[in-house]
């Protein structure tokens, strides 16, 4: 099932460098063993709050939705349209919905899909990747303006001193630069980080750029780097990971039919770089492990990474598992020590249970349907 999942996302999306300027690339060594317990989650985190999110018909999310944070506020998305179409929903720092932010359509005020979203000094924007288009709303939802954005990149932020940010990825048939810096109407100033390699990348839905003071980080699903791009165009690693027998294999790169390249890699053990946040002092990897070659149908496990200062711990969870507040669920970085997670509440009504020292308000659940409220927003302190 992993492995369909994982050929699924690649179909939807159809190196080394100099250290960067921030201190040089820190290489950081963690093979995957199922027989060692690895760090608990008391080890990284010292306190967690439970944030219910309201639930009304308008206001329904999964926890597979993707969010940032932004002045105290939440700001939901789904760009796949499982729960009934493409949205962006706001909630308060209580979270009690607010409102909805455009709307899925056709219309000139409307986008067909959300590659990604972000909030700006006028309010927030919503880039469509399907519309080729960058859309601005006021943060109560009401529409700004369109203006076209013909790249069809896959995601894009804005870049410090206008212009964008835009990840091509692999494969992705107009130029072998996988990143690009762009004017506001997407038109190309620079290129970076190009493969000549016929290959699927990944759909990218978490997101890919994370800013690092005057830097910008690149993390991509494929590979065994963060990447850094600094002011000057100077394209470094900030971290290389070595996940040992799981290192994502060179010879995907290598094989001249993409299709072929995808069918051996999800024939292989390997580790796939799920999502990347990060504050001066803290950083948040998770990492998706796949034993390809063990022939088990479900056999995988995700691993969150977490830094503090220089040090790495890292916390497991898996598909074979008891239920676990952290398997895929990061979602922000906030106020430097505040990791954000999106779970279930049946999931945190058991952890709590295993954990009443680390969840400080577990009562907020006591008489809720948790099969027809909305997921809750864990606030995880970091050591």
């Amino acid at each position: 099932m992993k492995k369909l999942i994982y050929v699924g996302c690649m179909l939807l999306a159809a190196c080394s460098g100099n250290p960067n300027s921030s201190g040089g690339v820190q290489t950081v060594a963690y093979e995957y063993n199922a027989s060692e317990p690895g760090a608990a989650i008391a080890d990284v985190i010292s306190s967690i709050t439970i944030l219910p999110i309201e639930t009304t018909p308008a206001s329904l999310i999964s926890s597979e939705e993707q969010l940032f944070v932004h002045d105290g506020d939440y700001y939901f998305f789904n760009e796949r349209g499982s729960m009934g179409g493409e949205r962006l929903l706001r909630f308060d720092e209580n979270g009690r919905f607010m409102n909805r932010i455009g709307t899925s359509g056709r219309a000139e005020n409307e986008y067909l899909d959300i590659g990604n979203t972000y909030p700006t000094k006028e309010g927030i924007e919503v880039y469509s990747s399907q519309n080729k288009a960058v859309y601005s709303y006021s943060l109560d939802g009401k529409f700004i303006a369109r203006k076209p954005f013909e790249l069809g990149a896959r995601q894009i932020v804005p870049a410090d001193g206008g212009g964008y940010w835009a990840y091509m990825g692999y494969g992705n048939g107009t130029m072998p630069e996988r990143v690009v810096k762009t004017d506001d109407a997407g038109t190309i100033l620079e290129k970076f980080m190009p493969s000549d390699a016929n290959v699927i990348g990944m759909s990218e839905i978490v997101t890919v750029f994370i800013p690092d003071g005057d830097n910008i980080l690149v993390r991509e699903s494929f590979g065994d780097a963060i990447h850094s791009i600094d002011p000057q165009g100077i394209v470094g690693e900030k971290y290389i990971f070595d996940f040992g027998r799981y290192n994502f294999p060179d010879s995907y790169f290598e094989y001249s039919d993409a299709m072929a390249a995808a069918m051996a890699l999800f024939d292989s053990d390997f580790a796939n770089l799920y999502s990347f946040f990060e504050s001066r002092k803290h950083s948040v990897l998770q990492v998706a492990i796949q034993f390809g070659s063990s022939g088990e149908e479900e056999d995988s496990a995700m691993v969150t990474g977490f830094r503090s200062e220089n040090e790495w711990q890292w916390v497991k969870s898996g598909t074979q598992q008891a239920p676990t507040i952290l398997s895929g669920s990061v979602r922000a970085l906030t106020g430097g020590d505040t990791v954000v997670l999106l779970v279930d509440n049946y999931k945190i009504r058991e952890f709590a249970e295993q954990n009443p020292e680390l969840v400080k308000n577990a009562e907020v659940l006591n008489g809720m349907d948790d099969e027809a409220a909305n997921p809750s927003v864990l606030l995880c302190k970091l050591k």
